[in-house]
C-alpha cells in the first residue's frame, strides 16, 4: 500500500508532539519520523517511473528507472554549484489537478460523441471513467507519502487543485470529492443499486464493456481484458483516507458548462434528472429545438413521448445527486466540508457565495497566492479572464511589490508595497487562455492568455503560474524582458483521468546566493503498475484505471491525429526539475529563518490540533 493515512499521521504526530515541543521550544522536524516518507519511496519518480512494457498493442505496465531532477536557466539565472549546502525550503505544496471526478452513469453524460471524438471533436467516454474516486484516493496516499520535502525536509503547507474537479459538475461528483480528500466514506453510484450505463448495454459497441463477452465491442476487439465484477466494485463503498493537509482549489471549465464546453440549457437539468438515457446522439438532438420550452413540456417529450425510445434505455431517476451546481451553489458547497483538514471553503468564503465572485487571495507561509477564475461560465472549453478580474490581479501584484515595471518597461518604486513572492493558479495555462465568447453572466471584456503573460512579466516576484486543463506535463519559461534571470515558470500538471495519471509537489527554495529555485516532482498515484489479480480493492481499481488509460485506442490523444496517451506524459524537462530564477528581492531579509520555523510551528500545530 505505502504512506500514511491522515488518521496515521496525525497518530504519529500527537504521539510525540508534546514532549518534542517542552524539549526544543518549537516543534522540532523529529516528531514526524513517522510520517516522513523515503524521497525514493512509493510514488516518487524520482525512484522509479511507470511506462507501458511494450508499444505494440494492449500492453501491461512496468517500473523502469526514475528521473533526477534536471536543472533548468532558461531565464537566465545561474545558481552557486555550492547552493546545496545552503539552500532552505520556503514553501512546499502538493498541485492536483483535473480530478475529474465522475457520475458515469449520468444520462446526461453523452458518451455517443465518443465516435464524433475519433474525428477530432473532444472525449466523450474513457474505458477508466467509473474509477475516478478509487484514483483520487491513491492519489491523496502518494501526496501524504511525500508530506515532507526530501530536499529541505520543510512540510508541506497545502494542496492546490486547479480545476476541473467534477466532469460534469453535479451534487453527487462534488461531494465525492469533497468527501474524498476530507476521509469519509464514499459511494461514487448514482441512480438504482446496480450499474446502469452504456458499459453494460451491448449496443453500445463504442464503450468498453469489462464483464464481456470477449470482442464484443470496439475496445474488447482491441486486446482490453475481460474484467467481471470491476464496475460492480467501482460504486461500492470506499473508505476514503483523506488528505494530510489544508486543501484549496479554484474553477475548471467542467466545473462550470456542461461537458466543459456549452451552455447549460434548461434541457441539460431535464435530461440530467431524467429517467431515460441515450445510447446514441440521434435522439438527443431533437431535444435542442426545444432549448426555450417549458421544463415540463421538454421532460414530457424525451420521457413520455415514443419517437425518442429508439437508442434509450430508461434508468433510475435520482434528482437530487443529479442536479448541476451554479457558480454560487459550487462555493456554498465547498463550505460544507470538515474544518479538518480544511480551510473552510477551500479558498472560498461566504464572502464570495453572497457577492459571486469567484477569484481569491490569500497568503500561504511566504507565499501570495492568486486563485483565478479563468473560465468562460457560460460557452468554451478554452479560458480567459473578465476586465475586471484582471484589474483585480494587476492590483494583487501591485499590493505585493516595491518595485516592478510599468507596460513600457520602466521601473516603478511602490513603497507602499509588501515584497512577497506571488503564485497564481488557475485551471487553463497560457496556450489555451483563447476564449473570447460573450458571457451573459459576465458581460465584461475578457482577457487573454498572451495578455496575462505579460501582465505577469512586469512584476519579478510573480514566480510561477501553476495551472491545468491540458492533461499533459509541461514547464514553460517566460522571462522579464527587461531584467535578465527574472520572470516566471508556468507549471502545468497532467491529470488523474488521464494516463499517467500524475499530479506534481513543486517546493520553492532561496539558495542564498540571489537565485530561487523551484523544484518540481511528478508524483505516481500508489496504485501498482501491474494491477495483478483478485479481489477489486481500491488500490487494484486505481491500477487498473492507469492500465486501461494508458493503453486507450481513442484516448485524449489517441487516434484522432494528436499521438498517444503516452504523450500526456511530457518531455523529460517537463517533469522532475530544478527551475532557476532571480532572486526579486533580498529574500533572507524578507523571509528570516525565524520566520521558516515560526511557520512551520503554525504548520505542524494546524495537524496537531485537527
Amino acid at each position: 500500500m505505502g504512506g500514511l493515512s491522515r488518521r496515521e499521521f496525525l497518530r504519529a504526530a500527537g504521539a510525540a508532539g508534546a514532549t518534542t515541543a517542552a524539549a526544543t521550544g518549537w516543534l522540532g522536524s523529529t516528531i514526524f519520523d513517522a510520517a516522513r516518507a523515503d524521497p525514493s519511496g512509493a510514488g516518487s519518480t524520482l525512484a522509479q517511473v511507470i511506462r507501458k512494457a511494450s508499444s505494440v498493442g494492449y500492453s501491461k505496465l512496468q517500473y523502469e528507472a526514475g528521473e533526477p531532477f534536471l536543472v533548468r536557466e532558461d531565464l537566465g539565472a545561474s545558481a552557486a554549484a555550492t547552493r546545496t549546502s545552503t539552500r532552505r525550503g520556503l514553501v512546499y505544496f502538493a498541485h492536483h489537478s483535473d480530478t475529474h471526478i465522475t457520475d458515469a452513469q449520468s444520462p446526461a453524460r453523452v458518451e455517443a460523441g465518443d465516435v464524433l471524438y475519433r474525428l477530432g471533436s473532444g472525449g466523450a467516454f474513457r474505458p477508466q471513467e467509473t474509477m475516478t474516486v478509487q484514483v483520487l484516493d491513491q492519489m491523496i496516499r502518494a501526496t501524504n507519502a511525500v508530506v515532507h520535502s526530501s530536499l529541505t525536509g520543510v512540510p508541506m503547507a497545502f494542496a492546490m487543485i486547479t480545476g476541473d474537479l467534477t466532469d460534469s459538475n453535479v451534487t453527487a461528483e462534488h461531494r465525492w470529492l469533497r468527501d474524498t480528500y476530507d476521509g469519509k466514506t464514499v459511494t461514487p453510484n448514482t441512480g438504482g443499486p446496480a450499474y446502469e450505463g452504456v458499459q453494460v448495454w451491448p449496443e453500445a459497441r463504442y464503450a468498453y464493456h469489462p464483464d464481456g463477452p470477449p470482442g464484443s465491442d470496439i475496445y474488447l476487439a482491441n486486446g482490453f481484458p475481460n474484467l467481471p465484477g470491476m464496475l460492480e466494485a467501482a460504486i461500492s463503498p470506499l473508505d476514503a483516507t483523506g488528505i494530510a493537509v489544508p486543501w484549496l482549489c479554484v474553477f475548471g471549465n467542467h466545473d462550470l458548462t456542461w461537458i466543459g464546453t456549452l451552455p447549460k440549457a434548461m434541457i441539460i437539468d431535464v435530461l440530467a434528472t431524467s429517467n431515460r438515457k441515450a445510447i446514441e446522439l440521434g435522439p438527443m438532438l431533437p431535444l435542442l429545438l426545444f432549448l426555450r420550452a417549458n421544463e415540463s413540456v421538454v421532460r414530457r417529450l424525451w420521457e413520455d413521448n415514443g419517437r425518442y425510445r429508439a437508442g434509450t434505455r430508461v434508468v433510475t431517476r435520482d434528482v437530487d445527486n443529479r442536479k448541476f451546481l451554479s457558480a454560487t451553489e459550487w462555493m456554498s458547497h465547498m463550505l460544507d466540508t470538515e474544518a479538518a483538514p480544511g480551510p473552510l471553503g477551500h479558498g472560498f468564503t461566504p464572502d464570495h457565495v453572497s457577492s459571486g465572485q469567484t477569484w481569491y487571495a490569500r497568503d500561504e507561509g511566504p507565499l501570495h497566492i492568486i486563485g483565478m477564475d479563468s473560465c468562460n461560465h457560460y460557452n468554451g472549453s478554452e479560458g480567459s479572464i473578465t476586465q475586471p478580474q484582471y484589474d483585480w490581479i494587476e492590483s494583487e501584484l501591485i499590493a505585493s511589490s516595491t518595485r516592478y515595471y510599468d507596460p513600457a518597461g520602466n521601473v516603478v518604486h511602490n513603497p507602499s508595497g509588501t515584497d512577497k513572492l506571488v503564485a497564481v493558479f488557475s485551471h487553463h495555462n497560457s496556450w489555451t487562455m483563447t476564449n473570447t465568447f460573450f458571457d451573459p453572466q459576465n458581460p465584461y471584456p475578457r482577457r487573454l492568455g498572451s495578455e496575462l503573460v505579460a501582465l505577469f512579466s512586469r512584476f519579478p516576484n510573480m514566480v510561477a503560474w501553476v495551472n491545468g486543463h491540458s492533461h499533459e506535463n509541461k514547464l514553460v519559461p517566460h522571462r522579464n524582458p527587461w531584467e535578465d534571470g527574472a520572470g516566471f515558470w508556468e507549471v502545468n500538471a497532467a491529470s488523474c483521468i488521464d494516463f499517467g495519471q500524475h499530479q506534481r509537489t513543486v517546493e520553492i527554495v532561496d539558495n542564498r546566493d540571489g537565485t530561487l529555485s523551484l523544484f518540481t516532482a511528478v508524483v505516481d498515484h500508489l496504485g501498482p503498475a501491474d494491477p495483478g489479480t483478485g479481489a477489486f480493492t481500491g488500490e487494484r481499481l486505481a491500477s487498473l484505471s492507469r492500465e486501461l488509460s494508458a493503453n486507450d485506442p481513442f484516448g485524449d490523444a489517441g487516434l484522432n491525429g494528436k499521438g498517444t496517451p503516452l504523450d500526456k506524459l511530457g518531455k523529460v524537462e517537463d517533469r522532475n526539475c530544478e527551475l532557476l530564477v532571480k532572486a526579486p528581492f533580498d529574500i533572507g531579509a524578507a523571509y528570516p529563518d525565524s520566520r521558516s520555523q515560526l511557520d512551520q510551528i503554525s504548520w505542524e500545530s494546524r495537524i496537531l490540533t485537527r
